[in-house]
Order: C-alpha cells, then structure tokens, then sequence
C-alpha cells in the first residue's frame, strides 16, 4: 500500500512507517537470536567432544600404573577385550576425565 502510494494521509503512512520500522527490528532481533543459539549449540557441540591419541594415552598411561600396581605387588596388563583391531585415535567427550 505506502508502495503504490495508496496511504495519502500523511499520519497514517508514518504510523505504518513505523510499525514496518518496529517489525523489521523485531524480526532482525529473532534472527540474530536464532542465528546466534544456532552457533552456540554448534559450537557447544564441538567443544564437547575431542579426539584422543590412543597410543600416547597408554604410553603416558602404562608408567604411572605399573608403578603403583608394582608397589601393592601387581601386574598391570593391557588388553582390548576384543579381536578387532584397536584404533589410533578415539573420540570422547570433553566432560570425560581422560588424559
């Protein structure tokens, strides 16, 4: 209507003026809103996970143990439990107490 000039009252075309003013900073605010719960959830996402190197884990890992386990008189063993080969790097979440 303010387009095609069919608002000829002047008061009346600057209240739609400003009401479009009002929506459109209305709907530019929920944007940024959205767009930036969006990246933080992503981001929140990324930062909860984190790839582990497996053999410097249990390099780091295998002194430690084998010495407290050699001072109350035991062994430390490392196995996988399973037959399948154990992979190099491992995902876990960054909560995890893990290295």
């Amino acid at each position: 209507m303010l387009a095609d000039d069919m608002v000829t009252d002047e008061a009346r075309r600057r209240e739609y003026i400003a009401r479009l003013r009002t929506e459109a900073e209305r709907l530019g605010h929920s944007w940024r809103t959205y767009s930036s719960t969006r990246e933080s959830k992503a981001d929140a996402a990324r930062r909860r996970e984190r790839t582990v190197d497996l053999q410097a884990l249990v390099q780091d890992t295998r002194p430690r143990l084998a010495e407290r386990a050699a001072r109350a008189n035991l062994e430390i063993q490392f196995e996988t439990g399973t037959s399948q080969p154990v992979p190099s790097t491992w995902t876990v979440p960054r909560s995890s107490k893990s290295c």
